[in-house]
């Protein structure tokens, strides 16, 4: 009782908030890193110094690299091997977002590299997000390759529909026998 026994209630009580504060701060943690690894792309974050602080797997099978090489590397020594450090270090130079396609064994990969601010505009790091774009690129690719065939078969037919019309309209054809031969062509090209 006493003044002692506030002060040991008091310290008992700013253990407990300790403690549950840790926790909380333990939980989110966990969850962050469950976060990361659940994300589809490669996730590369680092500090100031360029050391990695948070990273996910996929960083790998983004860019095509087998387990077995995963297990002999560490993600700083690709990120420098692959010279990809070189955008992180851009980024945090300049403060803004770099972003940019690079190939690598016919994979096309986007890389979006943000510079973390804090509240005082210091740069505190940067987070990098890879992401295998071959598959999309190729899909467009071939929509393209269609909208360009689509479009030539439109034209073969207008064309020659063109090259008829013109003569019959300025009243070039004058037989009846070769405007229905006409008219007989126009409407095989329309069908």
């Amino acid at each position: 009782e006493g003044e002692i026994g506030d002060l040991a209630r008091t310290i008992n009580k700013m253990a407990e908030d300790l403690s549950e504060s840790f926790q909380q701060l333990s939980d989110q943690a966990i969850r962050l890193k469950q976060i990361i690894d659940g994300i589809g792309e490669g996730i590369v974050a680092i500090n100031r110094k360029g050391e990695i602080t948070e990273y996910n797997n996929r960083i790998f099978e983004v860019f095509g690299l087998d387990k077995k090489y995963q297990d002999k590397t560490t993600p700083e020594s690709f990120l420098q091997g692959s010279r990809i450090n070189h955008f992180f270090d851009q980024a945090m130079e300049a403060k803004n977002t770099v972003s940019c396609v690079i190939t690598k064994d016919h994979r096309q990969i986007q890389v979006v590299i943000t510079p973390l601010l804090t509240k005082q505009q210091t740069v505190s790091g940067a987070v990098g997000l890879f992401r295998d774009i071959t598959q999309a690129e190729r899909l467009e690719q071939t929509r393209r390759d269609y909208v360009a065939n689509v479009s030539h078969e439109l034209r073969t037919p207008l064309t020659a529909m063109r090259g008829l019309l013109e003569p019959l309209t300025e009243g070039m054809v004058v037989s009846p026998e070769d405007q229905k031969r006409y008219h007989e062509i126009l409407l095989r090209e329309t069908l």
